[in-house]
């Protein structure tokens, strides 16, 4: 089965999920005793992932602490060196804005977000394991 990018796989009480629906019907396999044709193995979710820049603050969140750090900590003089760093700082949030994409996209850690739907899985009287209808490995793993 051919997964789409940007989504997670795993049981609905899974801490951890996978690229691939294959990979978590594989860790299932791995983790029984039980012989392959009396396995019954629960539907796997499919899930959405949250965007990584979700786990950051929010541009206008980054503009105001700044803001508001320069007047309080800026050690400024007067009212008109403020007001020109907080020019500064608002009319340059495209480039905090691309800090934020830049940061996000550096990272590899992915969290599910919202459950899409669920695929269930069956042992074939041919002999093979389907996730959602489709044969789950094109070769068997091993």
């Amino acid at each position: 089965m051919t997964a789409p990018a940007e989504r997670l796989y795993g049981f609905d009480d899974d801490e951890y999920g996978a690229d691939d629906p294959a990979a978590v019907l594989e860790r299932f396999i791995e983790d029984t005793d039980e012989p392959f044709g009396s396995l019954a193995c629960p539907d796997i979710v499919e899930w959405s992932v949250r965007p990584s820049t979700s786990h950051l603050p929010s541009t206008s969140l980054i503009v105001d602490f700044l803001s508001e750090w320069v007047g309080e900590n800026g050690e400024l003089s007067n009212e008109e060196g403020w007001e020109q760093f907080d020019n500064a700082i608002h009319s340059r949030s495209g480039l905090i804005e691309e800090l934020r994409e830049s940061i996000g996209s550096a990272v590899g850690w992915r969290q599910a977000d919202k459950a899409l739907r669920r695929l269930p899985v069956a042992w074939t009287a041919e002999g093979g394991w389907t996730i959602d209808g489709e044969p789950a490995w094109t070769e068997v793993p091993g």
